[in-house]
């Protein structure tokens, strides 16, 4: 499957010069580029729509020469950095790769990386009083049970009374239609997989509440905290650092690599130069630090206190005592806040939107290559809290069921960042002027 972003812009000619010491050149630079599935979601529109905002990639200058760019870019997922290259070496060698894993020798012939952009990781998520939570998996348990070929927990480790044996699978990705899901590959799961064990958070809210379930999901949306146990792989706990530093087993590397054949002529030479230079800007560096993933040119951030996030450990008041950045708050529950405040509003990552309309509607709208997708359900808070240190704010337990049985997710609105909510513990974009659905 093809997911395409893109952005059509009229191509504008190239203007006379307007003295022979100094030029000014209106121009189109169309930069293609395919996504490993593991790093789809983060990426998402940045180097096509973010990269028309103004900045130095827009206003080109070389010699005597000014370029006024237009960009008229396209992303397209990939299922890996091999599929990508492989359809890349039959398209063109002037097309981008964001890959999801270092270059191997053969491939360092051909290929150039031109960023080393960010880390993450795969991981597994289960509820806290699973027995693997303090025993922790090997990497091969680890892809057996995502890949479904281990089915239960007693062939993992030992089970305590009342733990059950079946393991409940659930891998993120888009549920879409029955017999139509697709999952990120995760620790080698299958791209496209049974719809009943695909959910678009991974089965992280089914984790916190079930012992049997195991989401296989990404760090970056659960490294702020989830309510969960990440387990332990090989003897490596996760965590920021063993994540940054590739210890933990199941991280790896984003980079931006392009064909060392590519086109060298000179436009092309400045506009590969210029889009390198905008990856490497502090506006993407903060659209990507806010998806989860650590980036390669950072230090790793310190991890937050055990339990934090707006899934932290309950307050004397049985509600979460940190909010999104893990910062200590006084939560009072308050539903009926939490009601108010939800109906209406949309939640929108990447090509995906969480629609909770009034009266309980909810739908689920995602784009793919056939077009924009929904489908509907209903949502009810189950509990929910106020707070107000640090600006206050809103964390509420919602119940959404899209005819599956309910599924929890941790919803969170703090008021000191308006335009951004958390949806188990991952910044969505927060805007009720979005639409509700396709129509």
């Amino acid at each position: 499957m093809v997911r395409l972003a893109f952005v059509l812009t009229l191509l504008i000619a190239a203007l006379a010069p307007a003295s022979a010491e100094a030029k000014r050149v209106k121009t189109s630079w169309f930069q293609n580029a395919s996504v490993a599935e593991r790093f789809w979601t983060h990426i998402g529109h940045i180097p096509v729509n973010t990269i028309l905002e103004p900045g130095p990639h827009n206003r080109v200058k070389a010699g005597g020469t000014t370029y006024i760019v237009n960009w008229v870019n396209s992303v397209s997922n990939s299922e890996s950095t091999t599929v990508a290259f492989r359809h890349a070496k039959a398209i063109s060698k002037d097309e981008g790769i964001y890959t999801d894993r270092f270059l191997r020798s053969s491939e360092k012939r051909s290929w150039q990386v031109l960023l080393d952009l960010a880390r993450d990781a795969d991981v597994l998520v289960v509820h806290r009083d699973n027995p693997v939570c303090a025993s922790g998996v090997s990497l091969a348990q680890a892809r057996g049970i995502a890949r479904g070929t281990i089915t239960r927990w007693s062939q993992v480790t030992t089970l305590p009374e009342g733990q059950p044996d079946a393991i409940r699978r659930r891998l993120v990705g888009s549920p879409g239609k029955r017999g139509d899901a697709w999952a990120e590959p995760r620790f080698g799961a299958p791209y496209r997989s049974p719809h009943t064990v695909v959910r678009s958070d991974g089965g992280v809210s089914e984790a916190r509440q079930n012992r049997a379930v195991v989401a296989v999901t990404s760090w970056s949306r659960v490294r702020r905290g989830s309510g969960a146990c990440v387990v332990a792989i090989g003897g490596v706990a996760p965590s920021n650092a063993s994540v940054h530093a590739l210890k933990l087993p199941g991280a790896y590397p984003v980079q931006y690599v392009m064909h060392r054949k590519r086109s060298r002529a000179r436009q092309m030479r400045l506009k590969v130069r210029a889009y390198v230079g905008f990856l490497k800007s502090a506006r993407v560096s903060e659209m990507l630090r806010n998806t989860g993933v650590l980036l390669a040119s950072e230090p790793p951030p310190a991890d937050p206190p055990s339990g934090g996030g707006g899934g932290g450990a309950p307050s004397s008041s049985g509600g979460p005592s940190r909010d999104y950045q893990g910062r200590p708050i006084t939560s009072v529950r308050d539903d009926d806040a939490a009601r108010a405040e939800l109906a209406g509003e949309r939640l929108e990552s990447g090509p995906t939107r969480h629609v909770f309309d009034a009266n309980g509607v909810y739908v689920y709208r995602y784009e793919d290559e056939t077009g924009c997708q929904q489908a509907h359900g209903t949502w009810a808070v189950a509990a929910a809290w106020r707070y107000s240190e640090h600006g206050g704010g809103i964390i509420a337990q919602v119940h959404i069921d899209l005819g599956q049985g309910p599924a929890e997710a941790l919803i969170e609105l703090p008021n000191d960042s308006p335009g951004t909510g958390y949806l188990d513990g991952r910044p969505h974009t927060r805007d009720a002027a979005l639409a509700g659905g396709c129509g």
